[in-house]
C-alpha cells in the first residue's frame, strides 16, 4: 500500500543527502514496519499496536529507534499530503537511559601497555580529539598543522569542522611518522596500506584483549569519545565548546556524553564540600 511511497521518500532523503548509513536504517526499521502492517492502513490504532510488538521482541532503545524511523516516514508522508492526520503525532517509546560507556584510567594505561608506536598514537590520538572511527580514518598528513595540531575534518552529516591535537598526542604521532618510509597521504597506514576502519577497530580490539579489558568496555571505539568529553568537562571545559568539538548541532547528545561518572560526582562533591561555608559561620 505505501511501497511507492516508500520509494520516492528514500529517492528525496538521497536527493537531500543523507548518509548511506541513514538510508540504509531508514530501509530496515521502515519497512520492518510496513511488512507487518501487512497492507493494514496506517492510523493511530495501527502505530500502536506495532509499538507494543516491538516491545515484546526489541530492547528498549532498539524499539525507540526502529519507530523513530517510521515517525520520520509519517511525517514526510503528512507534510506531502499523503495522509492526514498524522497517525505519529505524540507517539514515543521511552528510552532506557545509560551513561556513555567510558574509559577509565587503569583501562588507559593498560590499552597503552606494549602497543606499538603507531598504535600508541593512535590511542591517544582518539582520547584526545573525541573523534569518530570514519572521522579518524580519513585524516591526512598534509590536512594537519605540525605547528599547532590543528586539523580539520568531515564529520557525520558532510560537515567540516575543526580540531586540535595536543602537544602530547602530537608527539606521539610524530613519533610515529618518523617510522614510516612510504608516500601514503594517509595519517594511518599497515603493512598494506592506509588503515580501513575495520582494521583500526581491529587494533583496538587486540589491544583492549591484552589488557584483559575486552568484554568490560562496550562499543570500543566510541568509549573513546564519551571519555574525551568527561574529561575534557572534568578540566573546565564547557557543553558549548564540547558541542563544537564533537560535531554536534544541539546539545542534547553532547549533555549526555558530559554526564560524570559517579566517582567524578563524588570528587567533586568532596572538592566543593557545600556544607563547609554552613559549618564554619556556625562556629
Amino acid at each position: 500500500m505505501y511501497d511507492s511511497l516508500f520509494t520516492a521518500f528514500i529517492a528525496e532523503k538521497e536527493a537531500v543527502g543523507r548518509s548511506p548509513h541513514t538510508i540504509k536504517k531508514y530501509r530496515l526499521h521502515i519497512v520492518h514496519c510496513l511488512v507487518w502492517l501487512d497492507n493494514r492502513p496506517l492510523s493511530r490504532a495501527s502505530l500502536s499496536a506495532y509499538l507494543n510488538h516491538l516491545r515484546t521482541i526489541k530492547t528498549p532503545n532498539t524499539t525507540a529507534n526502529y519507530f523513530a524511523d517510521m515517525v520520520v516516514f509519517c511525517t514526510w508522508m503528512f507534510d506531502n499530503d499523503h495522509i492526514s492526520p498524522n497517525p505519529a503525532t505524540r507517539l514515543k517509546p521511552r528510552r532506557s537511559v545509560r551513561r556513555m560507556p567510558s574509559y577509565s584510567q587503569p583501562q588507559i594505561r593498560g590499552l597503552l601497555d606494549g602497543a606499538s608506536v603507531r598504535d600508541t598514537a593512535l590511542i591517544l590520538a582518539f582520547l584526545d580529539t573525541g573523534l569518530r572511527l570514519a572521522e579518524m580514518q580519513s585524516l591526512e598528513r598534509t590536512g594537519v598543522d605540525w605547528a599547532t595540531g590543528h586539523f580539520s575534518v568531515i564529520g557525520k552529516g558532510d560537515k567540516q569542522r575543526s580540531g586540535w591535537f595536543s602537544v602530547y598526542a602530537l608527539h606521539a604521532i610524530k613519533r610515529y611518522l618518523a617510522t614510516r618510509t612510504d608516500n601514503h597521504a594517509a595519517l594511518w597506514v599497515g603493512r598494506s596500506g592506509p588503515l580501513h576502519p575495520q582494521a583500526i577497530h581491529r587494533i583496538i580490539s587486540r589491544q583492549a584483549a591484552g589488557a584483559g579489558i575486552r568484554g568490560d568496555v562496550r562499543r570500543l571505539i566510541h568509549s573513546f569519545r564519551a571519555t574525551f568529553a568527561r574529561n575534557y568537562m572534568k578540566q573546565g571545559g564547557d557543553e558549548f565548546s564540547l558541542a563544537a568539538l564533537l560535531g554536534h548541532t544541539t546539545l542534547t547528545m553532547t549533555r549526555r556524553y558530559a554526564e560524570l561518572a559517579e566517582d567524578d560526582l563524588r570528587d567533586k562533591k568532596q572538592r566543593i564540600n557545600p556544607l563547609a561555608a554552613d559549618i564554619e559561620e556556625a562556629a
